[in-house]
């Protein structure tokens, strides 16, 4: 007995060293988690993050900032010949950062909703018309005039000078164009008006399409089919999902950007009210549930790469990595995949990596068990996106003087064991047998 007890005092002395030990060499400090490092690709259908101050500003929580590089970012890269790029920005960490659903699948009853596309075309400045008018200038002549309509939604006519045509139909023009040449000018007018060019109502079509640019609708909207139709159809190599953003595209500050286009910087992008997507295969379905939404001037049309992508886990997770990235993943999910974390993770401090168009990244910090709880909106995951589940300090600590005590707890069944045995003590001859 007196040997069991000094045995037992010399275990808990080696026990409160080994701890001692493992504070002052630094074994339980918190190791930097590890961060997979990825190459920055061009935005899919993956959701984008906002940025908290301008989710703040504007007081709205429905838009979308479509990552599209800046002119003045181009001219920044191309600076001093184009032998110098631009530094990327730094991370900016984001706390408390509301986050904004970026994507929603268009369902059947959504585009019922929408209406039947519209069968007309209202002109408006960009559009050029050509007017047939006998009489206008020669008594026996008929003249074709092409006429652009002005940023002030006028045309110009001899005789008539400016005449205010914006948001008016062919036929209305034709009927205003009568009344005014009848009533001072021309007795009995013959007056024919058509569209010589379309340009006042574009969307862009980006992607896997084999013509991608600028496409000028030819009624005030139409359907995706049609704008894909447009824009020579799709690809092979093209993803599941068509995206749409709404009214992210505005074609008139395309002019101040000389050379742009679609396939590079361009300041006709910007931000989003609304961000949509459609299977393809419910757009070409012949089953009754088609999805084939209504698209509108200033709308962009993305048909993304057949390419599913990564996102990547690391820190304390059970299974860090990189994990297959396929359509809409949320954290929790990413997280599964990842097994789970582990009990050492700081759950509440969870970090999501993404890269700006810039070159710099956003971080967005969330809480994990709040999450879990439904206190905050799980995120959804973007392609490429790096999650970092940082270690608790304390919980590493304790974890590891717990690891040590049951180590220690083990071991002291054994040498107890062994001494029963040298005892002559019967045992049952597995460990523990002295308990």
């Amino acid at each position: 007995m007196k040997a069991e007890i000094d045995m037992n005092k010399r275990f808990t002395t080696f026990l409160l060293a080994a701890a001692w030990i493992l504070v002052l060499s630094g074994g339980c400090q918190q190791k930097p988690a590890r961060v997979y490092r990825v190459a920055y690709m061009s935005p899919n259908s993956a959701s984008m993050m906002e940025n908290t101050n301008q989710a703040a500003d504007s007081g709205s929580v429905e838009a979308v900032e479509y990552p599209v590089e800046t002119a003045e970012a181009s001219n920044t890269a191309n600076a001093g010949g184009g032998e110098t790029a631009a530094s990327p920005a730094p991370a900016a960490e984001v706390t408390n950062a509301v986050y904004v659903p970026t994507a929603e699948y268009l369902t059947v009853a959504d585009v019922q909703a929408m209406g039947p596309a519209s069968q007309e075309y209202h002109v408006d400045a960009g559009d050029v018309l050509q007017l047939k008018i006998d009489q206008l200038l020669q008594l026996d002549r008929e003249e074709v005039v092409a006429a652009e309509v002005d940023r002030l939604g006028q045309i110009y006519l001899p005789l008539l000078n400016h005449v205010a045509v914006a948001g008016l139909t062919c036929e209305q023009i034709r009927n205003e164009l009568v009344l005014r040449l009848g009533k001072d000018y021309i007795r009995e007018p013959k007056v024919d008006v058509s569209i010589k060019e379309y340009g006042s109502k574009k969307v862009m079509v980006m992607g896997m399409v084999r013509q991608p640019g600028a496409v000028a609708l030819e009624t005030d909207n139409a359907t995706l089919l049609d704008v894909i139709t447009k824009a020579g159809g799709i690809t092979a190599g093209a993803g599941v999902d068509v995206e749409i953003l709404r009214g992210a595209y505005d074609p008139a500050k395309e002019k101040d950007l000389p050379g742009g286009s679609a396939g590079g910087p361009s300041a006709a992008f910007g931000p989003a009210t609304k961000r949509e997507l459609v299977p393809v295969a419910r757009l070409l379905a012949e089953d009754g549930g088609t999805v084939n939404p209504i698209i509108y001037p200033g709308d962009i049309v993305n048909v993304p790469l057949d390419g599913n992508g990564y996102i990547y886990l690391s820190g304390e997770v059970k299974q860090p990595g990189a994990k297959p990235f396929r359509r809409t993943l949320n954290l929790l999910q990413a997280m599964s995949c990842a097994g789970g974390p582990t009990r050492n993770a700081a759950e509440k401090k969870c970090k999501i990596i993404r890269r700006t168009a810039d070159g710099g990244e956003q971080v967005l910090v969330v809480n994990l068990e709040d999450i879990k709880k439904g206190k905050e909106q799980n995120i959804v995951l973007a392609q490429n996106d790096t999650i970092v589940v940082p270690g608790d300090p304390v919980k590493i600590f304790l974890n590891g003087v717990n690891d040590l005590f049951r180590r220690g707890v083990f071991a002291g069944v054994r040498m107890e064991y062994d001494a029963a045995q040298d005892m002559g003590i019967p045992s049952d001859g597995g460990y523990g047998g002295g308990y």
